[in-house]
């Protein structure tokens, strides 16, 4: 793919692989980097979203998308932009 957007859904569970520069040569996978989740932007008080620009006024106004480049961009930017390594972890049955 080139470039693949996943909507941001209310139950978490998408994970993003978040490489490390500073352990890049270590052979220890976990000192290469991390998973992480994305971080749904929040309204404040006077409508505008934390991390995001003043234009949207509120949460209804936007759908939250999360873009991941695809191997096809990885290919194109000859490899200044690299494919990005996701999962989906299911989510844990209420108790």
């Amino acid at each position: 793919t080139f470039l693949t957007l996943i909507p941001m859904p209310e139950i978490a569970g998408l994970e993003v692989w978040c490489p490390s520069s500073q352990y890049a040569e270590s052979d220890d996978l976990v000192e290469r980097g991390e998973w992480v989740r994305p971080i749904k932007p929040t309204v404040t008080d006077e409508g505008v979203a934390v991390g995001m620009d003043a234009r949207a006024s509120s949460e209804e106004d936007c759908i939250h998308v999360v873009a991941l480049a695809g191997e096809f961009l990885q290919l194109l930017s000859d490899g200044q932009v690299p494919t990005c390594i996701h999962r989906v972890i299911a989510p844990k049955p209420p108790p």
